[in-house]
């Protein structure tokens, strides 16, 4: 094969979105090389209200699962990852939200400069195009201001179509009960797939990067994959970027010999570059695998509704299918939850039970960790999601009764305090990698969750949500004490699909993996450009800030080819 410019490993939200940014430039080739298939005009992508029938579909989900978790009775918890061009945009739920500018601020002050809010708001803008109607925002209460938002951008964002009815009564109450305010895919790649200097190889993966050295550096020539059973490699003339995401960017590291020597050394994997932080906790610096902690609440509607479990019946089914059709509306146009509540911790720590224990616990003295904890006291840094929705959530406990219409609650720990890993778990690249998230081994983190369930049962038991809910489903009416809750929490707790910090974009010598330019350390031209690079948890769903980090991404290589 001919060699290429620029080598790309995954089409993801963050790789296809680069490829097409640096092949704007037509002296520039570019070669993005994709597991998966390509699945544009899918029924089941497209219509947002089909978000869950995605997930565990082989041909578009990794389905990675996480070793068998200490601290959530031996459970092992599913990991979905998109498998397909596009990435995860194409099983996630459709919900773009930047974190505040202060959590952004905090890449920089962890040592990677150019990296603030206000350098990445022009990138969050490239990415964007902000559409909706000024009758529908006024209606549902919504306000935009036009310095933050894109106008040019190849993602089209939007105000939900339609809002279920569980989301108004959701944000009213919980602004009784908590004093609170409301508040990549095709649009990228598909009309750019003709360029002749951009060539996405699906059916393919990235098995090892091939590398030399030259002095004291590594120089990365190109990258190994596997398509059709047969070994092939691709040959670099500039670049190769990993964008395989946080699962799979460090694998891919580790078995390129880039990572730490005592993993390497277990698979016979000749060291190339000594690197400890990839995908690993090192001496207290932090450069792990952190994941949003999601616990579920769920009730029964009363009768008479128009909700989800609606869909069951062919004609209600049919009824919605024309309008979505015909309008672009109706219940198939909703996602997953239109109603969020994010509070900071003052805002449910109320009597400083769980701030104090954050101070007292030990082991809390990484830069990161350091920064959560003065974040406690910060009110504006939200720790906890809440988010309402009408539909029967398949984590709860039992099974949906037919004929019966549902309520549930996501419970989503922002910044948790636990901290996981990702290493190699054979030397054959098509072994999945040994993902332990560590899920809720911090008892600051199982506070929160307990808390956290509190809060939504005064929010489901408080008007107006009240007035249209028929009874608790679960946890149920007997778990009832902190003991009794995390018992439950432990039984059922999972992540939201969001890991990052693999790849940690820090100082070398606290762990970091990649510079503030994403080249990785000890090497010249391989860059990591994926949401692994992230070195904090944010309080925000992540899709946004990878296409922020995407066009970041493409201008600083477009500015080092033309200097």
């Amino acid at each position: 094969m001919l060699p290429t410019d620029f080598v790309i490993v995954g089409a993801g939200l963050a790789g296809i979105s680069l490829g097409v940014r640096l092949s704007e430039d037509p002296r520039i080739t570019v070669t993005v090389l994709e597991a998966g298939g390509a699945s544009f005009h899918d029924v089941n992508i497209d219509t947002p209200a089909f978000f869950l029938n995605n997930l565990g579909n082989t041909t578009k989900d990794w389905s990675f699962l996480s070793t068998s978790q200490s601290n959530l009775g031996g459970r092992s918890i599913s990991l979905p990852r998109g498998k397909s061009i596009g990435g995860s945009s194409l099983i996630n739920f459709m919900e773009a939200i930047r974190a505040p500018s202060k959590e952004y601020d905090a890449f920089e002050s962890l040592g990677s400069n150019g990296w603030t809010w206000d350098n990445l708001l022009p990138f969050f803008k490239k990415a964007e195009t902000l559409i909706y109607e000024e009758e529908q925002a006024e209606e549902d209460d919504m306000k935009f201001t036009p310095e933050f938002q894109g106008t040019m951008g190849p993602v089209e964002r939007t105000i939900p179509r339609f809002l279920d009815v569980v989301a108004m009564p959701f944000l009213k109450t919980s602004q009784l009960v908590l004093g609170i305010k409301a508040n990549t895919d095709p649009s990228y790649y598909e009309p750019h797939m003709s360029r002749p200097n951009l060539n996405v190889i699906t059916g393919a993966q990235a098995t090892k990067i091939v590398t030399s050295r030259k002095d004291s550096d590594v120089i990365a020539s190109g990258v190994q994959y596997m398509k059709n059973g047969q070994v092939k490699t691709i040959n670099a003339t500039r670049e190769v970027i990993l964008s395989a995401g946080s699962y799979q960017s460090p694998q891919l590291l580790e078995l390129s010999g880039i990572g730490d020597p005592a993993v390497l050394e277990n698979f016979g994997i000749p060291v190339v570059v000594d690197l400890p932080g990839v995908g690993n906790n090192l001496r207290g610096y932090i450069t792990q695998t952190l994941e949003h902690v999601s616990a579920s609440y769920t009730a029964k509607l009363i009768p008479g509704l128009d909700a989800w479990e609606n869909m069951s019946d062919p004609i209600f089914a049919q009824k919605q299918e024309e309008i979505y059709k015909e309008t672009g509306g109706g219940m198939l146009s909703g996602i997953a939850s239109s109603a969020f509540a994010f509070l900071t911790f003052k805002d449910f720590d109320t009597d400083g039970i769980i701030a104090s224990l954050v101070q007292k616990a030990p082991g809390l003295d990484s830069k990161t960790h350091l920064l959560q904890k003065g974040w406690v006291n910060d009110t504006n840094v939200p720790f906890l999601e809440l988010s309402g929705f009408d539909r029967f959530l398949p984590g709860a406990t039992g099974v949906p009764e037919p004929q019966t219409n549902y309520a549930s609650a996501s419970i989503i720990l922002l910044h948790p305090f636990s901290r996981g890993s990702v290493h190699l778990n054979s030397s054959n690249p098509l072994v999945q990698p040994n993902i332990d998230i560590n899920l809720l081994d911090s008892e600051i983190d199982m506070n929160i969750i307990v808390k956290g369930y509190k809060l939504i049962r005064r929010i489901f038991q408080t008007a107006p949500l009240k007035d249209i809910i028929n009874g608790e489903v679960s946890p149920g009416a007997d778990v009832q004490s902190d003991e009794d809750l995390a018992a439950y929490a432990r039984k059922t707790a999972g992540v939201t699909f969001h890991p990052i910090a693999t790849s940690s974009m820090l100082p070398r010598e606290d762990g970091g993996v990649v510079d503030a330019n994403f080249k990785v350390y000890g090497t010249e031209n391989l860059r990591v450009v994926d949401a692994s690079i992230i070195p904090i948890s944010i309080s925000a769903h992540l899709q946004a800030t990878i296409y922020a980090i995407a066009e970041k991404a493409a201008c600083a290589i477009q500015k080092e080819i033309n200097e």
